[in-house]
């Protein structure tokens, strides 16, 4: 039986700090409910589209945020 691939995703309850996270690897914080991810430039961006929603498919590996 294939397995599915499990992401998981670093989390806390605040803005996340650059310094504890590599490039590219993305943090979620659960109070305000944000996505950020580490940019090449070494500070954490925050992953939005327009209208203040999240810009990515809020399923990742069968989590619903």
């Amino acid at each position: 039986m294939a397995r599915i691939a499990k992401i998981l995703i670093r989390n806390g309850t605040t803005a996340p700090s650059a310094g504890d996270f590599d490039v590219a690897e993305p943090a979620w914080d659960k109070t305000a409910g944000k996505l950020y991810i580490k940019n090449a430039a070494g500070t954490m961006v925050e992953i939005a589209g327009g209208g203040g929603s999240v810009g990515v498919d809020p399923v990742i590996a069968g989590m619903i945020f």
